[in-house]
């Protein structure tokens, strides 16, 4: 009867790995609850929170690739171009304006200005914001949004976020302005 004796050696043991299990239940539960709870905020309140919004959907919006997306060239024929960013949509626009193309023709059902549309309206389907983007190129300007940007901006105290970015164009062509704005629905 040797071999039930009072060897209490690992009791030590097993209290140390039970203590040791609850802890990390305990900061796995707290580190968990954490993420849920942070990933539910839909509704962001401070400044800094909509610059960041405005800076994420800046570049998903403008890194975003358009299957098929076309204009009406000065001559009338249709140009198509295929798996085109967003960004490079807004610098052709700009480019084409400034060389004569009517305004009228980036607008319509597959052209550059609805495919614009359809990607950021698709960013902020849900959110809690207006958004505006505009892009200039010397005296050339285009603006795509999903709200009245005159009638909103009339309004006093509208707290806006805005993204921007300038692209050198070789030579002496100049710079192509490009800005993403955001304010509260």
């Amino acid at each position: 009867m040797e071999w039930m004796g009072k060897n209490t050696e690992g009791q030590s043991s097993v209290l140390d790995a039970t203590l040791y299990l609850a802890i990390i239940l305990v900061a796995s539960s707290l580190l968990l609850s954490l993420s849920q709870s942070v990933s539910k905020i839909t509704d962001v309140s401070s400044f800094e929170d909509m610059s960041t919004y405005a800076r994420r959907l800046a570049h998903a919006g403008l890194g975003s690739t358009v299957p098929e997306a076309s204009y009406v060239d000065v001559s009338g024929d249709e140009m198509v171009h295929k798996d085109i960013s967003v960004q490079d949509i807004v610098i052709t626009e700009l480019l084409l304006l400034r060389g004569g193309t009517p305004a009228d023709s980036f607008e319509g059902p597959g052209r550059f200005n609805r495919e614009i549309e359809r990607v950021f309206s698709y960013l902020v389907n849900e959110s809690p914001y207006w958004y505006s983007l505009t892009g200039n190129y010397q005296d050339v300007d285009i603006l795509i949004s999903n709200s009245n940007p005159a009638e909103e901006e009339m309004k006093q105290g509208v707290e806006k976020a805005t993204y921007f970015s300038e692209i050198l164009l070789p030579d002496e062509y100049g710079i192509i302005s490009i800005s993403v704005h955001v304010w509260r629905k």
